[in-house]
C-alpha cells in the first residue's frame, strides 16, 4: 500500500518530514520520498522514517510513504508530520542538577535562533544548534512524565523531565533531559 500527500512549500523552506511507526508498534517499516511537480524524486528516506527537505523552488511538493516490501493492512499504520516548526534531535549535556540553571545546546532543525553546526551533519546537511539556559526542577518537584509521550522502556528508569523549545511556529518536539546526582 502506497500513501500520496501533497503539500506545498516555498523556496529553501526547510521542513521536516517524520513517520512514526515502530515507536507507535506499527509494523510498518517506512519509506518516504518527496518528487518535485515533475516526478523527479528529490529525497528518500530508507531508514529512520525522516526527511530534511528544503524545497529548491516554490511549488507543490509530493510525498510517498510505503512500506519498505510495500505489504499493507489494519496493522500498517503510522503517524505523518510534516512541519517548519522547530526539531530537537538531541542536547549536549543532556543533563543537570536539579535546582540549578544550566547552559544547554540543542541540536536539530528549525530551531529558534538557531545556526548551522560545523560538528554535527546528517545526510549532508548541518543541523542547527543554539545555546539555552534551562532552569532543571528540584528533586522534590519533577513532574511526573507525559502520558502523551512516546517513551523507550528503558527511559522510564531514568530521573528526568521533559522540555521543549519554543519558538513563534510553536513548541518543539519534547527531549527528556536527566537530572544528575553528581556535578557533571
Amino acid at each position: 500500500t502506497v500513501g500520496w500527500f501533497r503539500f506545498n512549500a516555498k523556496k529553501s523552506q526547510r521542513i521536516v518530514i517524520e513517520c512514526l511507526a515502530e515507536s507507535l508498534d506499527s509494523r510498518l517499516d517506512p519509506v518516504l520520498a518527496v518528487v518535485d511537480a515533475a516526478g523527479r524524486e528529490l529525497e528518500r528516506s530508507r531508514t529512520g522514517g525522516l526527511i530534511d527537505f528544503a524545497a529548491p523552488t516554490e511549488g507543490v511538493y509530493t510525498l510517498k510513504v510505503s512500506d519498505f516490501l510495500y505489504r499493507g493492512g489494519d496493522e500498517y499504520f503510522y503517524r505523518l508530520t510534516l512541519s517548519t516548526g522547530p526539531r530537537i534531535d538531541f542536547a549536549l549535556p543532556a543533563a543537570g542538577l536539579p535546582g540549578t540553571k544550566t547552559n544547554i545546546t540543542f541540536y536539530g532543525r528549525n530551531l529558534p535562533g538557531g545556526k548551522p553546526s560545523k560538528d554535527f551533519v546528517v545526510g549532508g546537511k548541518p543541523l542547527d544548534q543554539v545555546t539555552v539556559e534551562v532552569a532543571f526542577p528540584a528533586a522534590d518537584r519533577v513532574l511526573r512524565l507525559n502520558p502523551g509521550l512516546l517513551l523507550r522502556p528503558s527511559d522510564i528508569a531514568v530521573d528526568a523531565f521533559e522540555y521543549r523549545l519554543k519558538s513563534p511556529k510553536g513548541p518543539s518536539n519534547p527531549l527528556l533531559l536527566g537530572l544528575a546526582t553528581i556535578p557533571l
